[in-house]
C-alpha cells in the first residue's frame, strides 16, 4: 500500500473530518517533530570536516518542505554549506545529476569527494555513479553482497568523517 493509499484508507475507514491531503501534511508535521538533534559526535564531525575546508552538502530524497523541517529540528542547517532535495531539483538519487547539483550550490565540484549514506542503491550506487568515494553507514546491517563495495563501511557519521579526514592526510 502507498502512502497516500494508506492514508485514504485511514480516512475513509475512520470517518475522519478531514481529507487525505490534510491527515498527511498533518502526520508529516508531527513525525517531523520527534527528530533528534544532531549528536554532540555529528556535530564535531561537521565543524571539523568544515575547518580542513571540505564542502557539506546534504542529498536528500523527498519533499521540500518535509526535508527542509527535517533539517531545522535536527539543527544541521548552519554546520553545512548546501542542501539539495530532489522535489525542488527534479532529480532523484541515484542519479549524478542532484550530487553534481548539490556540489554546485556549494561552489565546487565531485573530484575527490565524498558521499556518506545509509542506502545502498540510492546513496552508495549513487555516489559510485558520480565518481564519488562512498562510506556506507551500517546502522546494524551487513552489506548486501551483490553491490558494488563502498570504500568505507561506518558505524556513525562521525566515524566517517574521521576516516575520511584520516586518509586526507596520507
Amino acid at each position: 500500500m502507498t502512502v497516500n493509499g494508506f492514508f485514504n484508507w485511514v480516512t475513509s475507514r475512520y470517518g475522519l473530518p478531514f481529507s487525505r491531503d490534510e491527515l498527511l501534511a498533518k502526520f508529516l508535521e508531527e513525525f517531523v517533530s520527534y527528530f533528534p538533534p544532531l549528536t554532540v559526535e555529528t556535530r564535531e564531525a561537521l565543524t571539523r570536516l568544515r575547518a580542513r575546508g571540505w564542502k557539506i552538502a546534504i542529498v536528500s530524497n523527498g519533499s521540500t518542505s518535509l526535508q527542509r523541517r527535517k533539517l531545522e529540528v535536527t539543527g544541521v542547517i548552519p554546520l553545512v554549506d548546501a542542501w539539495c532535495v530532489s522535489e525542488e531539483a527534479g532529480v532523484r538519487k541515484p542519479e549524478p545529476a542532484i550530487f553534481e547539483l548539490a556540489a554546485e550550490r556549494c561552489a565546487s565540484n565531485l573530484i575527490g569527494g565524498w558521499m556518506v549514506g545509509d542506502s545502498p542503491e540510492a546513496d552508495i550506487a549513487g555516489g559510485q555513479a558520480a565518481g564519488l568515494h562512498t562510506a556506507w553507514i551500517r546502522r546494524g546491517r551487513v552489506w548486501p553482497e551483490a553491490d558494488p563495495m563502498p570504500d568505507l563501511l561506518v558505524d556513525t557519521f562521525a566515524e566517517a568523517a574521521t576516516l575520511v579526514l584520516q586518509r586526507q592526510c596520507q
